[in-house]
């Protein structure tokens, strides 16, 4: 196996089982401030709540959380924790246009260069967010497995990042009402009348609106349907889904996947804890590779475009 080490941080949604499983080496804790101002280390194993009591609080008691980006000293602790081991290290950061993450470990990056000038880190931004940032962990580390160098997987990180797509709708709105990312007033009726955004990535590493479903069945067929249009080489890939208090939705969704997509698998898991800060409850998406992402979504504007119109 080269020698380096993959880390990622808090944000990727790999619970300790497939951080094992794939060979993560380690991850930085951001941390999630809750309503009462305490200071939460954000976890990937859940160890002080649970993510059904995490999501139902902010639908039942309302709770708004707040995340934040792990500390400079958190980040180089665990870049030193590999670099000390003689490893070189590929860090894997969440989206830079939703935390200061990965401008902080670029920045940790250079310090500990000078203390080790003997190894090298590279720092990825995987313009990606929870499974999404997770799936490209796992490649990662797949690829390191398969005698790929660091400086190599890096290249591939970079050229492939863009390629990871999101397939699945936003149920509950009122959370986004009550966070401030749309108006009181849509966030009521767009979940009283059962509208379901949809999102896809952009190239800047935010989420692009590309058009709203009405009803469940809408959203199953139209998430199926664009993932059936911009997937390339299912039999070969491992498919992510990420819910947030949407578990029974996500396991339809994963076995429509499994009859259609025909997947080499499919693996179902929460939102992390940094990121269902932000995003709430109500989501159930997939997460996997297919055509690089259009410049301003127009590619995936106008199949989803199509789409709702048929369905």
């Amino acid at each position: 196996m080269s020698n380096y080490a993959i880390i990622t941080d808090s944000s990727c949604a790999l619970n300790k089982a497939l951080r094992e499983k794939y060979g993560v080496d380690g991850f930085v804790q951001g941390h999630v401030h809750d309503p009462e101002g305490n200071d939460i280390r954000a976890s990937l194993d859940w160890e002080t709540t649970t993510p059904e009591a995490y999501f139902t609080s902010m639908t039942k008691e309302k709770k708004i959380y707040k995340s934040a980006a792990p500390s400079l000293e958190s980040i180089k602790e665990t870049m030193r924790q590999q670099l000390e081991k003689g490893l070189d290290v590929l860090d894997i950061c969440i989206s830079h246009g939703l935390s200061a993450t990965y401008n902080f470990s670029l920045q940790c990056a250079q310090e500990l260069k000078e203390e080790f000038p003997e190894r090298t880190i590279k720092v990825v931004d995987s313009l990606r967010y929870s499974y999404a940032q997770g799936l490209l962990v796992i490649s990662a580390c797949e690829n390191r497995s398969k005698g790929m160098s660091l400086e190599d997987n890096f290249a591939w990180c970079e050229a492939n990042k863009n390629r990871i797509h999101e397939s699945g709708p936003m149920e509950d709105l009122r959370f986004l009402a009550r966070a401030g990312r749309i108006s009181g007033a849509a966030g009521f009726f767009g979940t009283l009348i059962g509208i379901r955004p949809f999102g896809d990535f952009n190239r800047d590493g935010l989420t692009t609106i590309l058009g709203k479903a009405k009803g469940k069945e809408q959203a199953l067929n139209v998430a199926l349907e664009f993932m059936k249009a911009t997937i390339e080489n299912p039999e070969e890939q491992t498919i992510l889904i990420s819910h947030s208090l949407r578990e029974k939705e996500a396991e339809i969704y994963a076995e429509k996947i499994k009859e259609v997509i025909k997947p080499k698998d499919v693996i179902v898991g929460w939102v992390d804890q940094f990121c269902g800060a932000n995003i709430g409850p109500g989501l159930w998406t997939a997460f996997y590779y297919g055509k690089e992402i259009s410049e301003g979504n127009e590619e995936e504007k106008r199949l989803m475009s199509d789409l709702l119109s048929q369905k």
